[in-house]
């Protein structure tokens, strides 16, 4: 592959990963995730209490299949998708911790 064109997919990839990171975030600040932690009460409650959030919604014209659950699982522990190829989102965003650092 030439330089340009790596250059150019290494751009089309963080800008796909930094659309997923917005995905995720989103999810996280409407848990009351953001900063100052909490959840409707402003307070931080460490994980405790928090109620599973159930299916995604999904249009009836792209629906959630499989294939894409699984290339979302192999996006998120991606390290090539960082900067410098080290990092991946589920790095710091840790599952076990319910997507918290």
């Amino acid at each position: 592959m030439s330089n340009s064109k790596s250059r150019a997919h290494r751009y089309s990839m963080t800008g796909f990963s930094t659309m997923l990171l917005l995905a995720f975030s989103s999810i996280a600040f409407a848990q009351g995730g953001g900063p100052g932690g909490g959840g409707p009460d402003g307070g931080n409650n460490d994980g405790q209490n928090l109620q599973p959030l159930g299916d995604a919604p999904a249009p009836d014209e792209n629906p959630i299949t499989e294939s894409k659950r699984v290339l979302g699982k192999i996006l998120f522990w991606d390290e090539q998708l960082s900067s410098d190829d080290t990092v991946a989102y589920g790095t710091c965003h840790k599952p076990a911790a319910g997507g918290c650092w």
